[in-house]
């Protein structure tokens, strides 16, 4: 009779130990009257052989059973955040790594721009040299003194030129207003 007891009682534990297995597997927060129903045994079982340990819970739970419970979620809880700070860290270094790359790529594309815009200046130098039709890289060394002398002064001529021209420009403007006011003055007297 003893021994069916006994049996009974480790059949019992057992099935309390595989509810709270599946509980945490699970990930779901069970109190102890849910735990024993799904175990199959009443509530007052739990608390009892939480406050009188028996050999079986020693066996089984190493403790009580809810004690057991409380101590598995806990390392289960703290699994997760070693995993979720795990992650965190893997994801900063991550984040990390991708900045360093985009800083990088960056990097990479101001100097190609820079190459692109030394490029664009030589062209359109060039482009420019063609139109004046002179090579200014060469007439920095190449060009003497008096040279240099009787070109600014031929660009000073050509300054006043222009200045003469605007002028003649402006006077004939002025002269062209005043014949169109004399002529619409006319044609408004007339009607």
């Amino acid at each position: 009779m003893r021994e069916t007891r006994r049996a009974a009682s480790s059949t019992k534990h057992q099935n309390v130990r595989t509810t709270i297995e599946r509980s945490l597997a699970r990930a779901a927060s069970t109190s102890a009257a849910g735990i024993a129903r799904a175990a199959g045994v009443s509530e007052t079982f739990l608390y009892r052989h939480e406050k009188q340990h028996c050999d079986l819970c020693q066996e089984i739970f190493g403790s009580g059973p809810l004690t057991f419970y409380r101590l598995a979620a806990e390392r289960a809880t703290n699994g997760h955040d070693q995993r979720n700070a795990r992650d965190a860290i893997t994801t900063t270094l991550s984040l990390k790594s991708d900045l360093a790359n985009s800083l990088a790529t960056n990097r990479r594309l101001r100097e190609q721009l820079r190459k692109l815009e030394r490029k664009l200046s030589t062209v359109l130098g060039h482009h420019a040299e063609a139109i004046v039709g002179i090579d200014l890289a060469l007439t920095s060394n190449m060009i003497d003194e008096p040279e240099m002398t009787r070109l600014k002064e031929r660009i000073r001529e050509l300054e006043i030129s222009l200045a003469e021209r605007d002028e003649q420009l402006e006077a004939v403007r002025r002269v062209n207003s005043d014949l169109f006011k004399q002529l619409n003055g006319a044609r408004h007297d007339q009607t």
